[in-house]
């Protein structure tokens, strides 16, 4: 089966990373693979690494606050145009189905139906907080795929809400991969400070500031700490990156926490980490979760949809409430005085996070659905 991956991205985050590991797995049960990206970037390297041909589209990818404002309506022409277009090249190309691996490229998703592909929408989104109006607007396109691979409970749930009658056609897969790379922890190393390691591209939703005042507490109470915070500024948010460094600046925190920008080998700074923070505000699985996990690092993370799905609070990490400096100062604290055994929940965590999310379930469970949309375009 020949399959267009199509993507909104061209960075190696989360979702970016997730898609090379859908591309691998496609290919182990035969598929010829090639993909549409909106630029050049480190993705476009990784997937050459991987055989795959890419080509740089004008996709018209919807930004999230285009959304909000319901500003797609001003949209529709410049998106149906590029439907038209896109149709045009896909009509005359030997793609049998496209694999889109978001919700913000509707220009692809139409082209795909226009074009009579097969055709996959990868949902890695779960946008509660948009209007009723706002979600169905950003949802309805999705209504055209065959199947609606969700990565989580929580992203079914949010098309369901939105699209109930979807139902037979969305299908939970959860993130798998090989995680061995990322264990580091024959590789940790003892400290007289408490490593604090935040992951995430630098946005509103991904809760840093709550990092920030946590640690900010903590050295208060004269325990000593140091934060580091891995990822860039997504674009548009050069601005909220440097409001981070003036409150680490106002909290005290300026010596004690650094902004490492993008780190391409993660699994070196959980190495270097005592605890791991997750303090996003909104999340459909939350990747860096499982990979904190996988790392052997105890774990904190806020209490959210999706990443409810990947830590059992207790068992394999501690969840705090979303938003709340104080309650996640509280339980890093209790991981430095021993009251939570972080040692015990990150050996059970690694564990788990290798049997349920491993990379052979993830490829089996997506083969699964390549075949079905095979039969569905003979």
């Amino acid at each position: 089966m020949n399959i267009l991956c199509v993507h909104s991205s061209s960075d190696l985050y989360g979702s970016d990373r997730m898609l090379l590991e859908t591309i691998v797995a496609l290919k182990s049960c035969g598929a010829e693979v090639s993909a549409w990206l909106p630029s050049s970037g480190r993705l476009v390297q990784s997937m050459t690494d991987l055989g795959v041909e890419c080509e740089i589209r004008e996709l018209h990818v919807l930004r999230k606050e285009e959304v909000r404002k319901v500003g797609v309506f001003r949209s529709v022409g410049r998106i149906a145009a590029r439907a038209v277009q896109m149709a045009r090249q896909l009509r005359g190309s030997e793609v049998q189905a496209v694999w889109i691996n978001t919700l913000v490229v509707p220009a692809a998703v139409l082209a795909a139906r226009l074009s009579r592909k097969g055709l996959i929408v990868h949902l890695r989104e779960a946008e509660w907080e948009l209007s009723k109006l706002a979600r169905i607007v950003l949802m309805l396109p999705l209504s055209l795929a065959s199947v609606v691979v969700c990565n989580s409970q929580n992203s079914r749930r949010f098309l369901l809400d939105t699209l109930p009658w979807m139902s037979r056609r969305a299908v939970v897969v959860y993130n798998g991969k090989d995680w061995s790379a990322y264990d580091a922890s024959s590789l940790r190393t003892e400290s007289p400070i408490v490593r604090l390691l935040s992951v995430g591209r630098i946005n509103p939703r991904k809760g840093h500031e709550v990092a920030i005042s946590a640690a900010a507490k903590l050295k208060r109470q004269n325990i000593p700490v140091h934060l580091r915070i891995a990822g860039d500024a997504f674009p548009g948010y050069e601005g909220h990156l440097e409001r981070l460094r003036q409150l680490a600046k106002d909290e005290g925190m300026e010596e004690s926490c650094e902004f490492l920008g993008f780190v391409e080998d993660i699994s070196r700074e959980f190495s270097q980490a005592d605890v791991v923070l997750v303090p996003s505000l909104v999340e459909s699985f939350g990747t860096v979760v499982a990979e904190a996990l996988a790392s052997g690092t105890p774990t904190v993370a806020s209490r959210i949809p999706g990443i409810d799905e990947i830590i059992h609070d207790g068992v394999t990490g501690l969840l705090f409430s979303p938003g709340d400096s104080q309650d996640l100062a509280a339980k890093i604290l209790m991981l430095i005085q021993g009251v939570a055994d972080g040692t015990g929940m990150a050996l059970a965590a690694k564990n788990e996070v290798f049997v349920r999310f491993s990379a052979e379930k993830y490829r089996e469970e997506l083969c699964k659905v390549a075949r079905q949309v095979s039969e569905i375009t003979r």
